[in-house]
């Protein structure tokens, strides 16, 4: 299936993309989206001043990686009220962090080989390493067993 919505996205990121290509999955993940003035110019949208302000700001903490499959599901003249579109792209309010929000709602601290302060819940440990620099996603229990989780 090759709709005209995703012929036009597209034509939009390269005239010579063939139909081939955009089935193909490493075309796909080449061309994720991660801007929003490529947002705008694959959609044909414009978006207004404050809500682009408020896309910016959470995509500077919350990064943008859209498919042009994926974004090609967006209905673009409704695109607040489109359900691919509230997925894609967090929400302003994403950003409110409030004194009952739990720094590890997911209880994923105890589980991990670089110890997080209790103060800082991105990662950061007290002896300064991260875990994008540190961490390995296999847990020390897990070590040793086989991929299949069997010792």
């Amino acid at each position: 299936m090759y709709s005209s919505n995703q012929q036009k996205i597209a034509e939009r990121i390269d005239p010579e993309t063939l139909k081939s290509n955009w089935k193909d999955w490493e075309w796909q993940i080449g061309h994720s989206i991660r801007d929003i003035d490529t947002v705008e110019r694959l959609l044909g949208i414009q978006f207004p001043a404050d809500r682009r302000e408020e896309l910016e700001e959470t995509i500077a903490r919350f990064p943008l990686c859209i498919t042009p499959y994926y974004l090609s599901l967006i209905e673009a003249g409704d695109y607040d009220n489109d359900p691919v579109f509230m997925q894609a792209f967090p929400s302003i309010s994403e950003l409110i962090v409030e004194e009952y929000d739990l720094p590890d709602p997911l209880a994923e601290d105890a589980d991990s080989p670089v110890p997080a302060s209790p103060t800082d819940t991105y990662g950061r440990s007290s002896s300064g390493w991260t875990r994008d620099e540190g961490w390995s996603p296999v847990s020390p229990q897990a070590r040793g067993r086989s991929q299949n989780g069997l010792h």
